[in-house]
């Protein structure tokens, strides 16, 4: 067993049965996919979030971020999506956002969940304590040559050629996990998706990479009101000012049988 606070993630195992996971599976073949990627998916599909809300993983956040932590409206279904190395802080720090300044127990992460095994370049790599240092990736943003040059050469090429000439981008390990499996990570870790090795990753999947993404962060709702605001300016998640958009009852129940809090009903602008 690894060492969050050390190493910036830890690996949440078998947190669904055979027959769950089956299940997950069967909803995710039901969404219609937009470049790969699918907002909201919980709301969209309240049965998709029993792979949140299950005694084991529960469990586990908890031991990272303590009881009643906050569940945040920011989860996504990738179906054969893969990124570079980069870390969920970045953007944030490039607006001048600074979640951990306020707090020196607040903690934010995000859980990928797999429904696959990492085998063949399915799972995550991450660059075990890179959390504990300055962001990597800020200077890239700060400096407008670096961010644009960086920008327009993944425009222009394709990703299994960018991914090569990406600053610091095979600098991690690869983490070994199996289908169901959920990797808890500091969102100011550097991590990326696996790769299959050279030269397979330039044939493409037959079974796409599967993964759910959402993130919660410990009990600071004023914290996480400021990470709210930061996601209603990004592209996509205009969601989150849609007058129809309510928690299912069944969220409600689940987050109260869990004694978690959910900040996923906002008030719309």
């Amino acid at each position: 067993m690894n060492d969050f606070l050390n190493d910036g993630y830890f690996i949440s195992k078998n947190s669904l049965t055979l027959n769950e996971l089956n299940l997950v599976e069967d909803s995710f073949k039901n969404f219609k996919f937009d470049n790969k990627f699918v907002f909201d998916p919980f709301i969209k599909n309240p049965k998709m979030s029993n792979i949140l809300f299950n005694n084991k993983l529960i469990s586990d956040i908890e031991s990272i971020l303590g009881k009643n932590f906050i569940i945040l409206p920011d989860t996504s279904l990738h179906l054969g999506r893969r990124n570079v190395n980069h870390t969920d802080y970045t953007s944030l720090l490039a607006n001048d956002i600074r979640l951990f300044d306020y707090e020196d127990d607040f903690k934010m992460v995000t859980i990928g969940t797999y429904l696959q095994d990492s085998k063949g370049g399915n799972g995550l790599n991450v660059t075990p304590q890179s959390h504990l240092n300055p962001d990597f990736y800020l200077k890239y943003r700060r400096v407008q040559f670096y961010n644009k040059l960086l920008n327009l050469s993944r425009k222009l090429l394709p990703e299994v050629i960018y991914k090569y000439i990406h600053p610091h981008n095979f600098s991690g390990i690869d983490v070994d996990s199996r289908r169901g499996d959920s990797i808890i990570f500091d969102i100011k870790i550097n991590h990326r998706s696996q790769y299959k090795k050279f030269p397979f990753d330039f044939f493409p999947d037959n079974k796409p990479r599967k993964a759910v993404f959402h993130r919660a962060c410990s009990n600071h709702p004023e914290i996480s009101c400021k990470y709210i605001e930061y996601l209603k300016s990004k592209n996509g998640y205009d969601y989150l000012s849609d007058l129809n958009r309510s928690i299912p009852p069944s969220i409600i129940s689940k987050s109260q049988k869990y004694n978690v809090k959910i900040l996923w009903d906002m008030i719309k602008e």
